[in-house]
């Protein structure tokens, strides 16, 4: 369920990551889709996990150990796809960088951390719904 004020969370949690650079372990991508949950939802289903990579190969490790093949994979064990058409303000959505990797939508557009700090695209493949 979505906190009443999630929209107010959303945006301050997006606006102190703004200029933050990616980092593994750190602020890369599925960590702040997490931070991005934590914000729109109390009853965030991946709120208690505990990641503790700090590489790009102790992340893959990580899915590895839990039998994901991949980073939406391990996403859709917590969420339900939709089709990008149907995408909404705070849902997570999957778009290819160099890899498999996630977002949050933000209305026409969606955010997700790159070396400069947040990067602002609307091209997504799907989305998971956020309730």
């Amino acid at each position: 369920m979505r906190y009443e004020d999630w929209e107010k969370r959303l945006a301050e949690y997006v606006e102190s990551k703004r200029l933050e650079p990616f980092s593994w372990g750190v602020n890369d991508c599925a960590l702040f889709a997490l931070g991005a949950l934590k914000a729109i939802q109390s009853d965030c289903p991946m709120a208690d996990l505990k990641f503790g990579y700090k590489t790009q190969r102790g992340a893959y490790s990580y899915l590895n150990k839990n039998n994901a093949s991949d980073l939406w994979d391990f996403v859709d064990r917590y969420y339900q796809r939709v089709p990008i058409e149907l995408v909404q303000r705070g849902d997570v959505v999957a778009h290819i960088t160099e890899d498999k990797s996630v977002g949050i939508c933000l209305g026409a557009f969606y955010c997700t951390p790159s070396d400069d700090g947040l990067l602002f695209s609307n091209d997504a493949e799907f989305a998971w719904r956020v309730e």
